[in-house]
């Protein structure tokens, strides 16, 4: 009954996670995703890898031609998913698999963990029928409860498995150490065990394929380097201990080797997916990216550093801060007791795992750090922060363990003690309780702030004004656009430029147009230069936009002065008095025929070069945009 029970919480965690992708299958087009490095880039990235699967050479629709290196996808393996549907329904499924794969690694890993405390062992995992022996439903659902919530972190699917998949990368390395066999297929007496003992290897490929070295895997192969090396350390140290130190020494020398090689593997896999990315930031090959331009500023040690351990940085809200206080709680009570050595150990371990990603990365960005990094050149401007994606699976990993370890704790009070000590029993019930209201708290937070509330809000409200797919990409209106181009001129759309105002340049990317402008982390820093000239008139008249592009410039877009940070821009009565753009600079970036999408009427355009072709805009009722079309005509001096 034990084991039922507890399958059937399993597997009511599994359907809570999955019914997560319902309104996306409602909605279609229509539903609601995070714009900010999703669909402005990273989309644009998978869809463009996809158009040109099995293809060496440049996105001749991207920046006039940039390198595959501007566009590298953050997870290769789900390029495929957009060959095969809709760019919103592939973004959809990788919410899914990721928040299930986040749900079932977690799951596993704390069981895993928590076996380590209770039964004194992380290795050497027993082979066992059911996946939740030696826990009873209390710990199964705590388990349940929190791999859920982990599975509905906000994280951005774009990003693949860099962040779901940490927890069963984990687990699998542990099932790696703890494996009987060496993994020979001809040692094995059982395809059963075959599967069982290369699934774990399996998954250290996929999580290579499902995830980015520069954003996350750097970090990860520096763990498993660190742990194989201090694990090799910790055997030869034992090899000298006599002969009944001599089991061990050979039990963690193999764990060791186990430890590097997956390592290894891993590295291997990232290296094979990002060749011209590794040939370009570190033998100088291809173009030169024009993070060479990047200004780097410096924010305080100590501010970065309790930020960092407070609340992370973007990509990493999993609001561990409302939990934190019941942590530390529940490690002194711990402590205290004096009966959980290993729980105290492993808690201390992640604790100062997370602590020291906190002060690497502080260090990093501090205006000591940022005035080494200047001296690196293009390397200064990576993110070592990118550490801190690591911690969301290590503070959910505490809260389990300190839920669990109180749960235990209670049980042995009211167990043992037989009221010699009542008030041990208040003081571990008051404190679980305490934990157990943090923890709901955090749900509610975690529901409220995951992918799901926007949609589900629109199915409710009706009025509800966020930003669609639909909206975001201008559904329905570029293809006005295109079949007006189409009848006007007889041109196919590598016949001729576009660049976008108001409009994000994804929107015409998505639909097939060959853009001028575009998002990117890593492109030519000659085609910066370049483009500079087209928007230099309004960079000179606004600081806010002239830095934005000069020090950073990932956003290779049309400014304006009269609207400053606005990169969308939705339909109504605002227009340009007084828009001021370098003509003659864009069509020599062009070469061919150019058009500006713009989501807004500008006034002055004829003394700009540009000539409105249709005095209506292109909208439909719904549509988020209004886009006037203009063709870039001749310089400056007029028409």
């Amino acid at each position: 009954m034990k084991k039922v029970s507890s399958n059937i919480l399993f597997l009511l965690g599994g359907l809570a996670v999955a019914l997560s992708f319902l309104p996306y299958l409602f909605w279609g087009q229509d539903s609601i995703f995070i714009y900010h490095d999703q669909l402005d880039g990273e989309l644009i990235a998978y869809l463009l890898h996809a158009r040109h699967l099995g293809e060496t050479g440049p996105f001749p629709e991207f920046m006039g031609g940039a390198a595959r290196t501007a566009l590298t996808v953050p997870a290769p393996m789900f390029v495929l998913l957009y060959t095969i549907m809709d760019a919103h329904l592939a973004l959809a499924s990788m919410q899914l698999l990721g928040s299930l794969v986040g749900y079932v690694g977690m799951c596993l890993l704390v069981r895993e963990l928590w076996k380590y405390i209770s039964l004194d062992r992380i290795t050497g995992v027993q082979e066992t029928s059911d996946i939740w022996e030696n826990m009873g439903w209390v710990e199964t659902l705590v388990t349940v409860f929190v791999s859920v919530l982990f599975a509905y972190l906000p994280f951005l699917p774009v990003y693949g498995l860099s962040q779901y998949g940490l927890p069963l990368l984990v687990y699998s390395v542990l099932r790696i150490c703890g494996a009987k066999k060496s993994g020979c297929p001809c040692r094995m007496s059982s395809w059963k065990e075959i599967i069982k003992n290369f699934l774990p290897w399996m998954y250290v490929v996929l999580y290579g394929l499902g995830s980015s070295l520069v954003l996350c895997g750097f970090g990860v192969l520096a763990v498993g380097a660190v742990a194989g090396l201090w694990m090799s350390v910790m055997h030869l140290t034992t090899s000298h201990g006599g002969k009944k130190a001599e089991p061990i020494a050979k039990t963690r020398g193999k764990e060791a080797g186990r430890v590097l090689l997956a390592t290894g593997l891993l590295l291997m896999t990232y290296i094979i997916e990002n060749i011209p990315l590794l040939q370009q930031m570190l033998l100088g090959q291809g173009v030169v990216s024009h993070k060479e331009e990047y200004v780097l500023h410096g924010a305080k040690f100590l501010l970065a550093f309790v930020e960092n351990f407070v609340s992370g940085k973007v990509h990493t809200n999993d609001f561990h801060s409302l939990f934190l206080i019941g942590i530390v709680v529940a490690f002194v009570m711990f402590l205290l007791t004096k009966k959980h050595g290993k729980l105290v150990k492993l808690m201390s371990l992640l604790m100062g795992f997370i602590l020291s990603i906190a002060l690497l990365s502080a260090l990093w960005d501090c205006h000591m750090g940022v005035a080494l990094r200047e001296k690196l050149g293009s390397l200064g401007s990576f993110q070592l922060n990118r550490l801190l994606w690591m911690t969301p699976m290590l503070w959910y990993l505490l809260l389990a363990l300190s839920l669990l370890g109180m749960v235990s704790l209670l049980r042995e009070s009211w167990t043992n003690l037989q009221g010699a000590e009542p008030r041990k029993k208040t003081v571990s019930g008051v404190l679980l309780c305490v934990l157990a209201a943090m923890t709901l708290f955090t749900g509610v937070n975690v529901l409220w702030n995951s992918h799901l509330k926007p949609n589900a809000i629109k199915a409710v409200n009706g009025k509800y004004d966020a930003i669609s797919f639909s909206d975001y990409l201008a559904l329905g209106v570029m293809e006005q656009v295109e079949a007006y181009l189409q009848e006007t001129t007889g041109k196919e759309k590598d016949e001729y430029r576009v660049v976008s105002f108001g409009i994000d340049p994804a929107a015409a990317l998505y639909h097939g147009f060959y853009c001028l402008d575009g998002y990117s982390n890593n492109y030519d820093v000659a085609y910066k230069q370049a483009f500079r000239k087209v928007i230099a008139p309004e960079l000179a008249r606004n600081d806010y936009i002239r830095q934005n592009f000069d020090d950073w410039g990932n956003r290779c877009y049309l400014f304006s002065s009269e609207c400053p940070g606005y990169y969308t821009i939705e339909k109504g009565g605002f227009y340009l008095k007084d828009y001021q753009i370098d003509t003659q600079a864009l069509m020599d970036i062009a070469g061919v025929d150019c058009y500006l999408f713009s989501a807004v009427y500008i006034e002055n355009a004829e003394s700009q070069g540009l000539a409105l072709m249709r005095e209506l805009p292109f909208e439909t009722e719904e549509s988020y945009y209004r886009i006037f079309l203009y063709q870039v005509v001749s310089d400056n001096s007029g028409i």
